[in-house]
């Protein structure tokens, strides 16, 4: 795996330099995502993100980009090597791969509590009521744009922590109009980040054919997406809370938590609402997971509600 940092060109310029010299195929679903064989490779504006064969890399791909972009690149090779793509580091361990997030949390304690003194170690993300109508005083001016500033540095942050990224989205709900309550809340949050630090997610060597729940499928590669809800929780709109988490052969790959669009008249209705929106999100990644792999894979949803069951 490599990653790259090509100079700033348009991205359909170096799409036809690509195909025209290495006759790299792009996907159609995920038009950042090219391949050759074994060997594919995401862009994102200047960056780019290599996987495949070595001697292809070396012999094949970096020449022919060295020939007409001024590139830097890394290489994730032995044990305790790393690369960074937008803004997450990859370290290479003997086992796996371990995702760090790029923004860390001595980043945000630093920023926060320059701006709103210091926090208490919290052991929990949120309080129960975090749900509750907020009926407190809106924020000064400054305050608001610091409150911002910080829902900011979390959003990067709560890609790859699963365990604020609920509060994370509740939070960012009151971006427009931050108030008292809705900064204590955030300060609530900055105690628990606090308390944890900082925490990576590890990517273990995937095993063909084996998920977190299935295994022996006749397929080398599963994706098993798990979805719930909670119904009209919230206490403003009573609108519910789809949650969904993917998962390639046992490795995370996505987690998603949203307020739904709509208010469900019953558990089961928002459980299906749930269900649905990660399903889209679990046949997008199926898609591009079948591009890249040039290979099939199956795909399960999850679910505990029985009601849902019956309705899909």
């Amino acid at each position: 795996v490599t990653g790259v940092q090509t100079c700033a060109l348009p991205i359909w310029y170096f799409r036809q330099y690509a195909t025209e010299t290495m006759q790299f195929e792009w996907c159609l679903i995920q038009p950042c995502l090219a391949r050759k064989g074994m060997n594919a490779f995401m862009l994102h504006v200047d960056d780019l993100l290599f996987t495949g064969n070595l001697v292809f890399w070396r012999d094949v791909f970096l020449p022919t980009m060295q020939q007409k972009f001024s590139i830097s690149f890394n290489v994730l090779g032995c044990e305790g090597s790393e690369i960074a793509f937008l803004k997450r580091r990859l370290v290479r361990l003997s086992d796996g791969i371990m995702v760090v997030p790029g923004t860390t949390v001595e980043k945000v304690l630093k920023c926060f509590e320059g701006l709103f003194g210091t926090v208490r170690v919290q052991k929990t993300p949120c309080e129960a009521g975090i749900q509750q109508e907020d009926q407190s005083q809106q924020l000064e001016p400054q305050d608001s744009s610091s409150y911002r500033s910080i829902i900011g540095l979390l959003l990067y942050l709560s890609r790859d922590r699963l365990d604020i990224m609920f509060t994370v989205k509740e939070l960012s709900a009151a971006m427009s109009k931050p108030t008292l309550c809705a900064l204590q809340r955030l300060k609530r949050l900055m105690g628990y980040l606090k308390f944890s630090g900082n925490i990576g997610l590890k990517l273990s060597f995937p095993e063909p054919g084996k998920g977190k729940r299935k295994e022996g499928c006749e397929m080398e590669w599963l994706l098993e997406t798990y979805t719930d809800a909670d119904w009209s929780s919230n206490k403003s709109h009573r609108k519910s809370t789809s949650c969904a988490l993917h998962f390639l052969n046992g490795c995370y790959v996505h987690g998603s938590s949203r307020t739904q669009k709509v208010i469900s008249l019953s558990s089961a209705e928002s459980e299906l609402h749930a269900m649905v929106s990660g399903c889209c999100d679990g046949l997008f990644i199926k898609r591009c997971a079948e591009f890249v792999f040039s290979a099939q894979v199956q795909h399960f949803q999850w679910t505990d509600n029985r009601d849902r069951k019956s309705v899909v």
